[in-house]
């Protein structure tokens, strides 16, 4: 979306089979710039003024949260900013799944961790961050005259029920 904009566009994974399917995927869109591996990108010294992390850092346990971070110093410009985004407290055993084949219950998404607007705060401070503005919003919610939208907020309005936000969104930059 961002390359469609006339953005220039990199991606990246720890993964390189995420990478593979990554480039496979946008070969060919203008502004796309590739998707490489994070040592990868690290190895080259390239900084970047926009650092985006899309609904990751929920996925991410304790023995993999500072490499994360330490990747995203590595690479973000001195004067440029990293947006985070998580879901927004969310009750992590309602979603849990039970899976008769290994007997393990587990999270339907793989998510291992749950956040506020203050503790996503305090996650980014530890790892070298400094928070500009941490919010709630609905990436699902669409235009205000959207009909589906106006019945959404009807009904919300009515039940006398509050407007969901279930994602957070954290805009940071270096400390």
């Amino acid at each position: 979306h961002l390359a469609a904009l006339g953005c220039k566009v990199w991606a990246t994974d720890f993964s390189k089979e995420a990478v593979e399917i990554t480039n496979g995927r946008n070969s060919g869109v203008a502004g796309f710039e590739g998707a490489h591996t994070v040592a990868e990108m690290r190895s080259r010294g390239q900084r970047f003024s926009r650092i985006i992390s899309i609904e990751v850092v929920e996925h991410l346990d304790a023995r993999h949260i500072a490499s994360f971070f330490e990747a995203i110093r590595d690479m973000l410009a001195s004067d440029g900013l990293v947006i985070i985004t998580t879901p927004n407290d969310e009750r992590l055993d309602k979603s849990q799944i039970y899976c008769p084949c290994c007997d393990h219950v587990f999270h339907r998404y793989q998510h291992v961790r749950s956040f506020s607007a203050t503790s996503l705060d305090e996650l980014v401070r530890a790892h070298g961050l400094e928070p500009i503005k941490t919010f709630a919003t609905d990436f699902s919610r669409r235009s205000w005259w959207h009909p589906k939208q106006i019945v959404r907020d009807l009904i919300a309005i009515s039940s006398g029920a509050s407007r969901r936000q279930p994602h957070l969104a954290c805009i940071a930059r270096r400390a």
